[in-house]
């Protein structure tokens, strides 16, 4: 049996029809597990799991297209510009779309019970489902700190909350006094906001901003 050396397997390695092989089972898989890590909160995978969701991803969208694309059979790499922009759409165009699309109906499902949330932590939801996906939407936050101290802040543009699997932080883009009966107080002078860490918080109440009887001194 001939034994195959390094240079014999780079040769083949950059043959323009391993190359486009390659690109057909690992590119569109990429580009859909990256796409899903920046929509949803995601645990931290193994390699071995990553690949074999990468290769999963890759199957099922090029067998989306094997009739036109001939999964696997094409000769080398495109010539023409309609086929740089049909390898396009489907090693790029096609997952993006696919992971967006999947996410959506697992969003769905999700709403109605029928499947369980994708969302691993309150903390996401609130601050991924129902802040972060209004852009333009302000918070009012009071903060019940474990040693039983309270304080008050505004989420909106630049706050910044994180995202599972990283340890629960959060930033508010204002800081304010409370008042004698534990509400909102006025907004502290030349306040940059505040930074706090989940694990010194107890409580965390919210409500719609700016409150009818809140006047921002700014």
């Amino acid at each position: 049996m001939p034994q195959l050396n390094l240079s014999d397997i780079l040769k083949a390695l950059v043959e323009p029809t391993t190359i486009s092989a390659i690109l057909l089972f690992v590119l569109p898989g990429f580009v859909a597990f990256k796409l899903d890590q920046q929509l949803r909160p995601q645990i931290v995978r193994s390699a071995l799991d990553s690949i074999v969701e990468i290769v999963a991803y890759s199957v099922v969208n090029d067998l989306l297209w094997s009739p036109l694309y001939r999964l696997g059979k094409t000769p080398g790499l495109p010539t023409t510009w309609q086929q740089w922009v049909l390898a396009l759409v489907v090693l790029i165009v096609s997952p993006a779309i696919l992971t967006i699309l999947y996410a959506r109906a697992v969003d769905w499902l999700a709403a109605r019970g029928i499947v369980p949330s994708p969302t691993p932590k309150p903390w996401d939801h609130f601050f991924d489902r129902v802040v972060k996906a209004q852009p333009s939407r302000q918070v009012g936050v009071i903060l019940t700190l474990r040693d039983a101290s309270r304080i008050a802040g505004v989420y909106k543009q630049p706050a910044f909350a994180s995202s599972f699997p990283t340890e629960e932080q959060l930033y508010l883009a204002e800081s304010w006094a409370l008042d004698k009966d534990g509400g909102f107080g006025e907004r502290a002078e030349a306040t940059l906001g505040l930074l706090i860490d989940k694990s010194d918080i107890l409580l965390l109440e919210f409500f719609e901003w700016p409150l009818p009887l809140v006047r921002d001194t700014k």
